[in-house]
Parts: structure tokens; sequence; C-alpha cells
């Protein structure tokens, strides 16, 4: 989409027109030339003026001693002064770019970021405001996410009908509150429903939140004094990127006419499941005490630290429907004969050979055992022989084991 020097490909381009990032390199790079090592390394010896010393100072005929010389390192070829300490200056970055460094380190929270669209493809991109990186993914570099949080409490509703009614079973029955809660409340804010996050709570549970914010609502019952943190659903709404308005525009909207968000509230609280178990008063109404609207980050660990996933869990060896039968009915049928020859036999056939054979323990019925061209190999024969050592074979007296596959390992 665009070249070097940052012009647009689909954009027409007037002859003699330059590009601002084109004096903007030009500029660098002369301050790069300015303050190469090689340049700041070599300067132009000057010129050294002979100085008039005193008759008694240095030797008796006046000349100057050594002491009394210049401190440079003349270079004799080019006639050069050699500064030792420059090349090592020169090396180290100016303080200002370590300082913008360290802020782009430190920019985890998304106010160090702007969110911008490309004109051409629409792409969501970020840039930072210290730096001026672009990236296009948050959690690229563990910038928190934006989200917005709305809680509502009302009164007249508990957890202590349901754990009377139900017991063990709350804790399953609070989870189908939450999810007849949470597309209403995707709804009102007209954003998806893997966005929201909805958590039904009754006193101290996830801290107890204090004061009262910008976009805090008091419904029509707000006489009443909150005890404690009191009954409410939580709900959290992570918006894309880095604005927490894309959320809660719609919200903020509702709750601009109090008595209008309040009938919501009410309304969405009154259909979900096991209503009337939850009401403390089953003869009084259910009203909307208080509702906040809240604009926060909520902080992620970058992709690059995040801990690998578990591997996934090992398959099942294949088993033949013929020896899964032996794994489970030998120790009901205890055949004193088995034989095998010239059946390819897999680790998991005789897995379930030796499993057969173990379960039939303490009784031994095994006499004579056939795996005659099986092909079990050394994991094959491991298997049959840790069953035979643990009693299997006590009555064992014919063992058939040619051509199959096992070394004198």
């Amino acid at each position: 989409i665009f070249d070097e020097s940052g012009w647009s490909v689909l954009r027409g381009r007037w002859p003699g027109e330059v590009h601002p990032r084109e004096l903007e390199l030009k500029r660098l790079e002369e301050i790069e030339e300015q303050h190469s090592p090689e340049r700041q390394s070599k300067r132009k010896a000057p010129k050294i003026a002979p100085r008039e010393a005193p008759m008694d100072a240095g030797t008796p005929d006046g000349s100057p001693t050594v002491a009394d010389a210049p401190e440079t390192d003349l270079d004799a070829q080019d006639g050069t002064i050699t500064e030792a300490s420059s090349s090592e200056a020169a090396t180290e970055l100016p303080a200002l770019l370590w300082q913008i460094g360290e802020l782009e380190v430190k920019s985890v929270w998304t106010r160090d970021w702007r969110e911008c669209v490309d004109p051409i493809w629409g792409q969501r991109y970020f840039v930072n405001k210290w730096s001026g990186q672009i990236i296009h993914r948050l959690s690229s570099m563990g910038v928190a996410c934006p989200a917005v949080r709305l809680t509502v409490w009302f009164s007249n509703l508990s957890f202590e009908g349901l754990r009377q009614e139900f017991g063990d079973g709350v804790e399953k029955r609070k989870r189908s509150v939450e999810q007849n809660i949470l597309p209403n409340v995707a709804a009102l804010a007209d954003v998806d429903d893997d966005r929201v996050e909805v958590h039904v709570l009754e006193g101290d549970e996830g801290g107890v939140v204090e004061g009262v914010s910008e976009d805090s609502i008091l419904g029509s019952s707000s006489g009443q004094r909150l005890a404690g943190a009191g009954f409410r659903f939580v709900a959290v709404i992570r918006a894309p990127g880095a604005r927490s308005s894309w959320a809660s525009a719609g919200l903020k909207a509702l709750m601009a006419d109090s008595r209008l968000f309040t009938n919501q509230m009410v309304t969405v609280i009154s259909n979900v499941p096991d209503f009337y178990s939850m009401r403390v008063d089953p003869y009084g109404d259910v009203a909307m005490l208080k509702a906040d609207l809240e604009e926060l980050d909520i902080p992620r660990v970058a992709r690059a630290f995040e801990p690998p996933p578990p591997p996934p869990p090992v398959p099942p060896l294949p088993v033949g429907a013929e020896f899964e039968e032996i794994r489970r009915s030998y120790m009901f049928t205890k055949q004193k004969i088995l034989h095998y020859h010239c059946k390819r036999l897999g680790l998991g056939d005789s897995q379930a050979l030796a499993g057969g054979l173990e379960a039939a323990l303490p009784t031994k019925p095994l006499e004579e055992l056939g795996l005659w061209g099986c092909m079990i190999g050394d994991s094959g024969t491991f298997a049959l022989a840790k069953a035979l050592s643990a009693g299997c074979g006590s009555n064992l007296q014919t063992l058939l084991l040619d051509e199959n596959g096992i070394t004198a390992a």
C-alpha cells in the first residue's frame, strides 16, 4: 500500500512533489552522520602555537619539557587527534530515546494508545502516543482490555430461598439466572453476547463497591438504605478496540431516563427463573435500588508471555473387538487355551489381552497361549510378561512366541 518514501500507491503524485516523510528521513540521516562513531572519533588536529616558557622552567636552554606538552594523541598518518571517550559516548543512545523506550514498555493501559482506522481497507490499528509505534492487536503488547461494568442493586431478593429449596444445587440455579440475564443486557447495550459476562452476587461476594460514580442513578426506592452490598448483578462488557465508549454509549443513553431504565431493569430481573423463590417477602415488590456504570481497563498478559497451552491428551490405543471382549469377559469364561497364530496384534491388543488375564485373578485358568507370528514386538511382550509375572502364568504349560520381532533388549 505504501512505498519506502511513505506515498500510497493508490494516490497520484505530481512531478516535483516531495513527501514530508522524505524530508524527515533526510534530516535523520544528517543527524546520524554527524553523530556517527567515525566522525566523532577523528577530528582535524588544531594548530598548536608555541608558547614561551621561562628560562628557569624545564631544560636549561628554556625548551619545554614532556610534562608541559599538551595531552593529545596525534595520529602521524592523517594528522588527526583521537579522543577515546567520544566513541564510547557516540554508541550510547540519547536520554530522550531511553525515556521514550521506557514509556513505551509501560504503555499497558488504553490511555497510552490512539485508535485509528485505515481509510482504504477500514482495518483498525493503534498508535502509541509516546513512540508512535503501530500495532494491530492490543493483546500483542499486553495492553489492558477496555471494558464497561454495569452493577444493578435490587431489594427484596436473596438466594436464601434457593438454598432452602435446592440445597447444593443452588450454584446451578444461579448460573441459570446469569444465562437468562446475559442476552437482555447485551440487547440493551447493543453488543454481541460473547462480549458480555454476567455474575449474580449477594452480600460481600466479589468485593463491595463503595461510592457513587458519575453515571450512577438511583431507583424509585432510593430512600431505602443499602445493607452491605445487597443483591445485585454485575455485567462486564468488553470493547474490541481502545475505546470503552463503544460499549457504554448505549447504556448511557438508557440511563439518562432514570424511570425508563429502572422499569427495564425490574423487567429483566422479573423474567429470570426461580424469581419467586428468591423473593424475601412474597407479598412485597422488587425494586431497583441503584445502578452504577463504570469504565475500566482489564489487565491482560501479552501473548508472547502467555503460558503455552497444555498438550492434547494421548489418544487411546486401537483395540480389536476380539481382544476387547477378552478384556471384558475372560474373568467369566476362564478359557484354558488361547491361540492367535498369524494374527497381527498391536500394542493395544496385547495390553487388552494382559488386562483380561489379570482380571481373572486370583484364579489362574490359562494353560496354553499361542501367539505365533503375531508381531507383538518388545512392547507387547512386556505387557504380557507383566501379567504372567503377576501370577496369571502359574499354570501355563505352553507358550508360543515365534516370529514376533522380539529383540534381545
